[in-house]
Protein backbone atom coordinates (compact mmCIF):
# COMPACT_ATOMS: atom_id res chain seq x y z
CA UNK A 1 0.00 0.00 0.00
CA UNK A 2 1.29 3.82 -1.12
CA UNK A 3 0.86 6.25 1.04
CA UNK A 4 0.51 9.56 -0.70
CA UNK A 5 2.53 11.90 1.91
CA UNK A 6 0.74 15.31 0.66
CA UNK A 7 -3.00 13.72 1.19
CA UNK A 8 -1.89 12.90 4.69
CA UNK A 9 -0.72 16.24 5.45
CA UNK A 10 -3.91 17.76 4.42
CA UNK A 11 -5.32 15.24 6.58
CA UNK A 12 -3.65 16.22 9.72
CA UNK A 13 -3.47 19.88 8.99
CA UNK A 14 -7.63 19.55 8.81
CA UNK A 15 -7.66 17.56 12.16
CA UNK A 16 -5.34 19.99 13.65
CA UNK A 17 -7.76 22.88 13.12
CA UNK A 18 -10.98 21.04 13.90
CA UNK A 19 -9.51 20.08 17.06
CA UNK A 20 -8.49 23.83 17.59
CA UNK A 21 -11.25 25.67 16.47
CA UNK A 22 -13.91 23.70 17.82
CA UNK A 23 -13.61 24.47 21.22
CA UNK A 24 -12.99 27.97 20.45
CA UNK A 25 -16.92 27.82 18.78
CA UNK A 26 -18.56 25.57 21.42
CA UNK A 27 -17.29 28.06 24.29
CA UNK A 28 -19.80 30.75 25.54
CA UNK A 29 -19.25 33.71 23.25
CA UNK A 30 -20.20 36.06 25.66
CA UNK A 31 -16.84 34.63 27.40
CA UNK A 32 -14.71 35.97 24.84
CA UNK A 33 -15.55 39.71 25.04
CA UNK A 34 -13.82 42.14 27.04
CA UNK A 35 -14.14 42.43 30.78
CA UNK A 36 -16.34 45.52 31.42
CA UNK A 37 -14.24 46.07 34.88
CA UNK A 38 -11.65 46.28 32.86
CA UNK A 39 -12.78 48.48 30.21
CA UNK A 40 -14.20 50.37 33.27
CA UNK A 41 -11.17 51.33 34.67
CA UNK A 42 -9.50 51.87 31.20
CA UNK A 43 -11.77 54.56 30.49
CA UNK A 44 -10.05 56.92 33.50
CA UNK A 45 -7.03 57.14 30.55
CA UNK A 46 -9.81 58.28 28.01
CA UNK A 47 -8.23 61.50 28.36
CA UNK A 48 -5.01 60.59 26.56
CA UNK A 49 -6.69 58.98 23.47
CA UNK A 50 -5.58 61.03 19.91
CA UNK A 51 -3.20 62.60 17.89
CA UNK A 52 -0.81 64.70 19.57
CA UNK A 53 2.36 66.78 18.62
CA UNK A 54 4.49 69.85 20.24
CA UNK A 55 7.65 70.22 21.80
CA UNK A 56 10.16 67.99 24.12
CA UNK A 57 12.82 69.46 25.74
CA UNK A 58 15.75 66.85 27.35
CA UNK A 59 18.95 67.57 29.34
CA UNK A 60 21.65 65.38 29.21
CA UNK A 61 25.59 65.06 29.96
CA UNK A 62 25.75 66.85 26.45
CA UNK A 63 23.58 70.00 27.43
CA UNK A 64 20.34 70.80 27.10
CA UNK A 65 18.33 70.00 23.39
CA UNK A 66 14.49 70.42 21.53
CA UNK A 67 12.91 67.76 19.06
CA UNK A 68 9.26 67.88 18.38
CA UNK A 69 7.49 64.99 19.29
CA UNK A 70 3.91 63.06 18.40
CA UNK A 71 2.44 60.65 20.40
CA UNK A 72 -0.41 58.76 19.39
CA UNK A 73 -2.78 56.97 21.89
CA UNK A 74 -4.88 54.10 20.81
CA UNK A 75 -7.06 52.27 23.14
CA UNK A 76 -6.96 48.27 21.56
CA UNK A 77 -8.62 44.80 22.24
CA UNK A 78 -11.81 46.25 22.93
CA UNK A 79 -10.54 48.96 25.46
CA UNK A 80 -8.42 46.66 27.58
CA UNK A 81 -5.16 47.80 26.13
CA UNK A 82 -4.18 51.50 25.82
CA UNK A 83 -1.62 51.46 22.99
CA UNK A 84 0.80 54.97 23.18
CA UNK A 85 3.34 55.22 20.45
CA UNK A 86 5.76 58.06 20.52
CA UNK A 87 8.19 59.96 18.32
CA UNK A 88 10.55 62.80 18.56
CA UNK A 89 12.16 64.33 15.05
CA UNK A 90 15.01 66.98 15.21
CA UNK A 91 14.86 69.34 12.80
CA UNK A 92 13.70 68.56 9.36
CA UNK A 93 14.77 65.28 9.32
CA UNK A 94 12.38 62.37 8.13
CA UNK A 95 13.89 60.39 10.83
CA UNK A 96 13.03 59.91 14.40
CA UNK A 97 16.06 60.33 17.14
CA UNK A 98 13.01 59.06 19.52
CA UNK A 99 10.86 56.32 19.72
CA UNK A 100 8.84 54.21 22.00
CA UNK A 101 5.73 52.23 22.22
CA UNK A 102 3.68 52.56 26.06
CA UNK A 103 1.25 50.02 26.76
CA UNK A 104 -0.98 50.73 29.75
CA UNK A 105 -3.45 48.10 31.06
CA UNK A 106 -5.48 47.18 34.16
CA UNK A 107 -4.53 44.61 36.96
CA UNK A 108 -8.33 43.92 37.87
CA UNK A 109 -6.02 41.42 41.05
CA UNK A 110 -4.06 44.61 42.33
CA UNK A 111 -6.60 47.29 40.75
CA UNK A 112 -3.86 49.14 39.59
CA UNK A 113 -2.60 50.35 36.31
CA UNK A 114 0.21 49.19 34.96
CA UNK A 115 2.54 50.49 32.18
CA UNK A 116 5.02 48.41 29.99
CA UNK A 117 7.55 51.55 28.39
CA UNK A 118 9.77 49.36 24.81
CA UNK A 119 12.50 51.81 23.75
CA UNK A 120 13.14 51.00 19.90
CA UNK A 121 16.75 49.24 20.82
CA UNK A 122 14.42 46.77 22.73
CA UNK A 123 15.42 47.62 26.18
CA UNK A 124 11.77 48.37 28.37
CA UNK A 125 10.39 48.88 31.44
CA UNK A 126 7.38 47.34 33.30
CA UNK A 127 5.88 50.11 36.48
CA UNK A 128 2.82 50.93 38.12
CA UNK A 129 0.95 54.02 37.37
CA UNK A 130 0.22 56.28 40.47
CA UNK A 131 -2.56 57.99 39.86
CA UNK A 132 -1.94 61.98 41.70
CA UNK A 133 -5.35 63.85 40.05
CA UNK A 134 -8.30 62.95 37.79
CA UNK A 135 -6.06 63.44 34.97
CA UNK A 136 -2.13 63.46 36.64
CA UNK A 137 -0.79 60.20 37.25
CA UNK A 138 2.88 59.11 37.80
CA UNK A 139 5.06 56.10 36.77
CA UNK A 140 8.48 55.53 39.03
CA UNK A 141 11.43 53.56 37.75
CA UNK A 142 15.05 51.80 39.07
CA UNK A 143 17.94 52.75 37.21
CA UNK A 144 21.71 52.32 37.43
CA UNK A 145 22.03 56.08 38.64
CA UNK A 146 19.12 56.02 41.49
CA UNK A 147 15.39 56.67 40.64
CA UNK A 148 13.16 58.44 37.61
CA UNK A 149 9.57 59.27 37.96
CA UNK A 150 7.40 60.80 35.15
CA UNK A 151 4.72 63.12 35.93
CA UNK A 152 1.68 63.42 32.87
CA UNK A 153 -0.99 65.43 33.51
CA UNK A 154 -3.52 66.94 31.28
CA UNK A 155 -3.85 70.86 31.65
CA UNK A 156 -5.74 73.32 29.87
CA UNK A 157 -5.97 70.12 27.14
CA UNK A 158 -2.48 70.21 26.61
CA UNK A 159 -0.66 66.46 27.89
CA UNK A 160 2.15 68.05 29.92
CA UNK A 161 4.76 65.22 31.15
CA UNK A 162 7.97 65.45 32.65
CA UNK A 163 10.70 63.27 33.89
CA UNK A 164 12.98 64.28 36.93
CA UNK A 165 16.06 62.35 38.35
CA UNK A 166 16.32 62.04 42.17
CA UNK A 167 20.16 63.34 43.04
CA UNK A 168 22.49 61.66 45.75
CA UNK A 169 21.29 64.68 47.68
CA UNK A 170 17.28 63.66 47.74
CA UNK A 171 16.54 66.37 45.34
CA UNK A 172 14.70 65.69 42.18
CA UNK A 173 16.32 67.28 39.11
CA UNK A 174 14.14 67.83 35.97
CA UNK A 175 15.95 66.30 32.45
CA UNK A 176 12.79 65.83 30.18
CA UNK A 177 9.52 68.35 30.26
CA UNK A 178 7.21 67.75 26.90
CA UNK A 179 4.08 70.07 25.82
CA UNK A 180 1.68 68.94 23.23
CA UNK A 181 -1.74 69.98 22.18
CA UNK A 182 -4.48 67.48 20.76
CA UNK A 183 -4.17 67.30 16.70
CA UNK A 184 -7.17 65.85 14.89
Amino acid sequence: MKINLNHLFKLLTVLMATFTINPLLSQDLQALKPDSTIVQAMQKLEFLAGNWEGKAMMTNRNGRFEITQTEKAEFRLGGVVLEIHGMGFSGDSPEPVFEALGIILYDARTNKHVFRAIHKTGQFIDTEIEWLGPKKFQWIIDVKSGKRRHIMELINGQWVEYGEMLTPKGAWFKFFEMKLDRKE
